[in-house]
């Protein structure tokens, strides 16, 4: 693989190319805006940029890149205030450049291995998944067939990391495309109004595993995420509470989930659709909080019963003070308008710790467990209980 460093500082742009061949990429260095100029080819694969250098800085370059339409994954540097770290990062995403993420001088080989990483992981996926969505005859196709299923990820509580609840991920295992995410297939639904149907199912199934979970003496909750096009089934509290009452499930054990910045739309329709959904019991979770464009009016109007804090925050907070600090407003906001947090994204025990510190209830991700199906998630459950009860001990 092709990398070039764009960087005035020769020695440091040296121990990076050091770093990258032991990594197996073929590395150039440019030093000046000319150098540049000359080394640019569409052929590069990853492309690290110091932000701050004498004859162009680091936004030169990236618009450059964005106007050429260049592919290349992109690591920023520099020596400079981390916000403009921060800022560099946010530019691009804008402009939806490859970003893999930031580094602040002097950072250690392996902290740009950890990079590295990321992009050698995403090359992979975008070998193994297909990069446009389904037709709709496709989807429709899928719910005859019942190709779609729901995985679990666990919610632990954040200090002992007992199971408390489990968040139902849609999946769909095509025979053409293989094992797909719902990035793939819910913008086709929802736009042609086959979105209530997936809802339905996922609702069902959630629901109905609930109860078997229940039955088999796990005391948790199930959370399900529901798409914003929900909004149009004023019926849909009704529906919910005639499900969970069919299976013997209390509503309190049941999260419906809606993200930022979907919420900040039809705010009347919202607030109608969720007080009826809470008078009926259910919880509700703001996720990916930190991402919209959400007011602070806004939120407090609706009835909100746990908030999510996005994970690009949770999995920065160590490495970024800023981001760090966006999580903790956020958990202090949430406890002070009576809501749960939750900190989804967490990866490393680091992360876990700094989670606690800021008083997160409830995390998920990778370090726990990643999304697994019902029956696994039930031997996982035996295990983990396993292992907080010896750590208690």
């Amino acid at each position: 693989m092709q990398c070039l460093i764009v960087d005035d500082e020769k020695n440091f742009a040296d121990f990076i190319k050091d770093a990258l061949d032991e990594f197996g990429f073929q590395t150039l260095i440019a030093t000046s805006a000319n150098e540049f100029c000359q080394l640019y080819s569409c052929e590069l694969e990853l492309i690290i940029i110091d932000l701050c250098m004498p004859d162009m800085d680091g936004l030169q370059v990236l618009r450059f890149l964005h106007e050429n339409g260049s592919n290349a994954g992109i690591i920023f540097v520099s020596g400079q205030h981390e916000g403009l770290l921060n800022s560099a990062v946010e530019l691009g995403n804008e402009w939806g450049s490859d970003i893999l993420g930031a580094l602040p001088k002097p950072f250690t080989a392996g902290a740009l291995e950890a990079l590295v990483g990321t992009f050698d992981k995403r090359q992979t996926q975008s070998e193994l998944q297909p990069v446009r969505g389904l037709s709709l005859h496709e989807v429709e196709t899928a719910l005859q067939n019942k190709e779609f299923r729901l995985v679990y990820q666990p919610l632990v509580c954040a200090k002992t990391l007992r199971i408390l609840g489990a968040e139902a991920l849609i999946r769909l295992d095509n025979a053409k495309y293989g094992h797909l995410g719902p990035d793939v297939f819910i913008p086709i639904a929802e736009e042609n109004g086959q979105i209530g149907a997936i809802n339905t199912f996922v609702a069902e199934t959630a629901i109905s595993q609930l109860a078997l979970w229940n039955a088999q003496g796990l005391d948790m909750f199930v959370s399900i995420n529901m798409s914003p096009a929900s909004i149009a089934d004023v019926n849909m509290p009704e529906s919910l509470t005639e499900l969970a009452r069919a299976h013997g499930v209390s509503p309190e054990k049941v999260t419906i989930e809606l993200t930022e910045t979907a919420v900040m739309d039809d705010v009347a329709d919202y607030i109608d659709l969720f007080t009826r959904l809470r008078l009926r019991g259910f919880e509700l979770a703001i996720d990916d909080f930190g991402i919209g464009h959400s007011s602070l009016r806004r939120l407090v109007r609706l009835p909100f019963t746990k908030m999510k804090i996005d994970r690009s925050f949770v999995g920065a907070a160590s490495e970024n003070k800023e981001r760090f600090t966006v999580a903790k407003m956020a958990a202090m906001l949430a406890h002070e308008l009576g809501m749960e947090v939750i900190a989804e994204g967490v990866e490393d025990e680091k992360t876990l710790r700094l989670m606690n510190e800021i008083n997160c209830d409830l995390v998920q991700g990778y370090l726990i467990a990643r999304p697994m199906t019902a029956s696994d998630f039930k031997d996982w459950s035996t295990q983990q209980v396993m292992r907080v009860a010896l750590t208690s001990a």
